[in-house]
């Protein structure tokens, strides 16, 4: 009973306070609020102050994409879905409801409906990079890897700094057994961006895949330097530190890597017994 009085106490006042918010701050000001928390990755308090905008505006596409938006950044799928697209029911033309609603779709591995959204944004806004580059990565998602490189080339034409495009191309490139391009797509794709530690990582698997394990530590070093909760390269890293017979930094980079991902133990608890028994 308590907790009930408690939430309806909750309600009530959530009520006053977004009541006083309305009467305290113009609609601008709650609008500059909410995207200004999406900014700094404060979902829940963009989703409230947004709330509160469309609740007064109730027809703005832009608020509607924006609060999707937060609610993709809290995993809420269907909130997302729904906010996306009713920006776009308000404004067909909303390039970045399309998009935001295609990578959304690509994140769930609906290649189908991400292509039809991207596409969507393309012929609305047909110099749009983005947009080029992430039907790419669905049509790569849906093995239509003629198509994805087409589109990959496309966002390449509009704006030539996008990183990841050579990475896919890279990745395209290798499932064809064209190495050679495949590598020089992944080397364009870290020379552009140094920090892409995917660009490292995907090469790290080419060499490791071709027994090349010098080049493969050297990328996969990198790869975690620059992101940490790389668990798959933790988990490659060690098994080439075990055949190097550091059996110690190759039981700590398991055991990290289970950390960051629990449900990989049962697939390296076998190794990690094995690497425990030539450490005692």
């Amino acid at each position: 009973m308590k907790k009930k009085l408690l939430c309806f106490i909750v309600f009530i006042l959530s009520g006053y306070f977004s009541e006083q918010a309305k009467a305290q701050y113009t609609p601008d000001q709650i609008f500059g609020f909410g995207k200004e928390a999406l900014l700094g990755q404060d979902y829940k308090t963009a989703i409230n102050w947004l709330t509160q905008y469309i609740q007064i505006k109730t027809q703005s596409s832009e608020a509607y994409n924006l609060r999707g938006e937060a609610y993709f950044g809290l995993n809420n799928y269907q909130s997302a879905i729904n906010d996306f697209g009713t920006a776009i029911q308000l404004d067909p033309k909303n390039i970045k409801a399309y998009i935001n609603l295609g990578i959304l779709y690509i994140s769930q591995k609906d290649y189908p409906n991400a292509i039809s959204n991207l596409t969507s944004a393309i012929q609305n806004s047909p110099g749009n990079a983005v947009a080029y580059f992430n039907r790419g990565v669905a049509y790569y998602g849906n093995t239509q890897n003629d198509l994805a490189m087409s589109d990959l080339d496309n966002a390449i034409q509009y704006d030539p700094q996008i990183s990841d495009a050579y990475r896919y191309k890279g990745l395209i490139n290798l499932s064809q057994g064209d190495s050679v391009k495949g590598l020089a797509n992944f080397n364009k794709a870290i020379e552009i961006n140094p920090q892409n530690y995917k660009a490292f990582f995907d090469r790290a698997v080419y060499f490791y895949n071709k027994n090349i394990y010098d080049k493969a530590l050297s990328d996969l070093n990198e790869s975690i330097d620059i992101y940490p909760r790389n668990y798959q390269a933790l988990i490659i890293r060690a098994y080439i530190l075990n055949s190097m017979q550091e059996y110690t930094l190759a039981l700590n980079d398991l055991k990290t890597a289970i950390e960051i991902a629990p449900d990989m133990q049962p697939k390296v608890n076998d190794f990690m017994e094995q690497i425990k028994l030539k450490i005692r």
